[in-house]
């Protein structure tokens, strides 16, 4: 085998040696062509990179340049970008072709759920409480008579003897009334009527 015992370098620069019977030949490396394997082989022409990306030609080779989500000589392996923590705030990350796609918690929004999400848009507060946006969620300032996160819930304000001189309390929506003893008036029934002039009709 001469190529296997010679000492010499044979074959000149982008050439390999190859055993003939009783003699040798020398080949071109894979990118080269021409009498001495000196002209570099243009393998972008050939479109190895699929026509989808760029295709850069170098000596005696090529790269591709792959797009985002992709990577490989030719660019046909997917980058597993969920195991680059690429979803922010506690979103659910889901690896596709290429691509990913975050399935985001409430409160925040975008590719990457990395914006926030403003929650005071959609109305969220009852009953005319006024609503505050914060990061990730919201909160709601409630109107007297409510409570609740999103100001729902009646306040029964009987519950907190709120009628005055014993009078009487009668929970409504969002307020309450006082039934007063005689003697007492006003929304609590706090008011004295006695000292009060009386009425003169003419």
């Amino acid at each position: 085998m001469f190529c296997d015992f010679s000492s010499t370098d044979i074959c000149l620069s982008h050439q390999h040696c190859r055993n003939t019977f009783g003699t040798y030949q020398c080949e071109c490396n894979n990118g080269w062509m021409g009498e001495n394997c000196t002209i570099d082989l243009d393998e972008c022409l050939t479109n190895p990179c699929n026509t989808s990306f760029i295709c850069v030609n170098t000596p005696g080779s090529f790269s591709c340049v792959c797009s985002a989500g992709l990577t490989g000589e030719q660019c046909d392996q997917d980058v597993d970008e969920c195991g680059l923590d690429v979803c922010e705030n506690n979103g659910t990350c889901f690896n596709s072709f290429g691509s990913f796609n975050c399935s985001c918690m409430q409160g925040y929004d975008g590719d990457t759920c990395a914006d926030d999400f403003n929650e005071c848009l959609g109305g969220p507060c009852l009953n005319g409480a006024m609503c505050k946006n914060t990061r990730g969620s919201y909160v709601c300032f409630c109107s007297f008579g409510f409570s609740g996160n999103n100001c729902g819930d009646d306040v029964d304000e009987c519950l907190m003897d709120i009628c005055e001189h014993n009078g009487t309390c009668t929970n409504t929506v969002g307020s309450f009334v006082c039934n007063c003893t005689e003697g007492f008036e006003g929304l609590t029934c706090s008011s004295s009527q006695r000292g009060k002039p009386n009425k003169i009709f003419i």
